[in-house]
């Protein structure tokens, strides 16, 4: 059984990614200093998010999580959708993101090939997540307080560096680009960045599906989970405000990320090995936490008799088939991407995007639906604001190029999926009818 802390680091493995380490570079280039309203309101959006998931995961800690408490409260087929939307999506991820493994060591180990790194960094993640939680719990705390400690690092380097540099030196285009304007030019870049910064928070999601296997009350999970989400809040902001604090002093570009930029700034030998080992802790803590997660989802769906019994059984205390055939199928994508990159990566960023806004849109409406239940009705304002800022980014993605698959593509994905679980649902319906009817003929 995982402790608290070591649930919190799930969370903080999934969400703590790559595009922090870089320092949010791309959205400070894209917003200039409004990229940190963009991050609040992101920050604000995901608190919303955790305390309807908290409230849930104390009362039903269950594998299933929030696809559990879809089915619970808003019907089958929602429960179903939002189950394989979410193990689609991880799935799609791990493998489009197994591939920074290979970047970062082209500095680290040069020799070794892209693909051998990539084959043993996922033997070894299905190794430690098929050794049971215990195993899978202490090398992600391990990887996660590494990469936390980095990020630390970075803020407190990254704000010297923003105060000592002169006021008077020249913002550069990324700065000025946001800068100047009225509100009505602004607005734009910030929605954006407020897109960015919310699909950055998914991955809280995964706080549901450990606290299935916490052991402390529910009262502790709940605490637990409210103060891990105000921690990642808290250290996105810190990260993306000193990235635009050195753009704004004119410190940094869009050339170079902020956090290898300040690590060049000490001046200390072996920056460039040192970030590209930042990089690879990073990932690999991103994949062992998103593996932990979707394999708990497949075991979920196994026993809910929505994929192969077997991948449902448990060996030595851990779901070790389920593992093993999300590493493999995690592998088949990384495969995919290998050989069309473009292709891949715009269906598979595309797919995912959409599944896990359909989780987060059911975590807000079946929270309305169990508090409605419990005669909490009128508490659901949370419920019903996160919903409604998940619908308006979702309509807003056709509008804006960088996301203009999402809906296109991602939409269709999550339709077809649910109509598939409604026709299984039909034939299954029929081939129990059959009997039934041929034996009230016969009398």
């Amino acid at each position: 059984m995982l402790r608290p802390a070591q649930m919190s680091m799930v969370a903080i493995g999934a969400v703590l990614s790559y595009g922090l380490i870089t320092g949010g570079g791309y959205s400070v280039f894209v917003a200039g200093p409004w990229a940190i309203a963009g991050y609040l309101a992101a920050a604000v959006l995901a608190l919303l998010f955790s305390r309807c998931l908290a409230e849930m995961s104390a009362a039903h800690p269950t594998p299933g999580a929030f696809g559990a408490y879809a089915e619970q409260y808003l019907g089958g087929s929602a429960g179903f959708v939002v189950r394989i939307s979410f193990y689609v999506a991880v799935v799609l991820i791990i493998g489009t993101e197994v591939p920074l493994l290979s970047y970062a060591f082209k500095t680290l180990a040069p020799r070794v090939p892209e693909d051998a790194v990539v084959v043993v960094a996922l033997a070894c993640l299905a190794f430690i997540n098929a050794r049971g939680a215990r195993w899978f719990a202490r090398v992600e705390f391990a990887l996660s307080a590494f990469k936390l400690s980095a990020l630390l690092i970075f803020v407190g380097l990254a704000a010297y560096y923003a105060l000592a540099a002169g006021s008077s030196a020249a913002p550069p285009a990324a700065a000025a680009s946001a800068d100047g304007h009225g509100w009505a030019d602004v607005f734009p870049a910030v929605w954006k960045v407020f897109i960015l910064a919310t699909l950055g928070y998914i991955g809280l999601e995964s706080l549901s599906v450990a606290a299935a296997e916490t052991a402390a009350p529910a009262a502790a999970i709940r605490r637990q989970m409210r103060l891990t989400a105000w921690a990642i809040a808290g250290v996105s902001l810190a990260v993306v405000g000193v990235s635009a604090a050195l753009a704004y002093r004119g410190v940094s570009h869009i050339g170079m990320p902020p956090f290898f930029l300040v690590l060049r700034l000490t001046g200390l030998p072996w920056m460039g090995f040192v970030f590209q080992a930042i990089v690879a802790v990073t990932v690999l803590s991103v994949l062992n936490s998103l593996l932990y997660c979707a394999s708990r989802m497949l075991f979920s769906l196994a026993r809910a008799g929505q994929a192969p019994r077997r991948l449902g059984e448990i060996h030595a205390g851990s779901p070790a088939l389920a593992v093993v055939a999300t590493a493999l199928l995690a592998g088949a994508v990384y495969a995919a991407y290998r050989w069309q990159p473009l292709l891949a990566g715009t269906g598979a960023t595309a797919i995912a995007s959409a599944g896990l806004m359909t989780v987060w849109l059911s975590v807000f409406a079946a929270c309305a639906r169990f508090r409605q239940r419990r005669g909490a009705g009128t508490r659901a304002w949370d419920a019903g604001a996160g919903a409604l800022a998940l619908l308006a980014i979702a309509a807003s993605t056709w509008a804006i190029e960088i996301f203009h698959y999402t809906l296109r593509i991602g939409a269709p994905s999550v339709a077809a999926l649910w109509l598939l679980h409604r026709l299984s649902r039909l034939l299954r319906q029929r081939k129990r009818g059959k009997p039934r009817a041929a034996v009230q003929v016969s009398t």
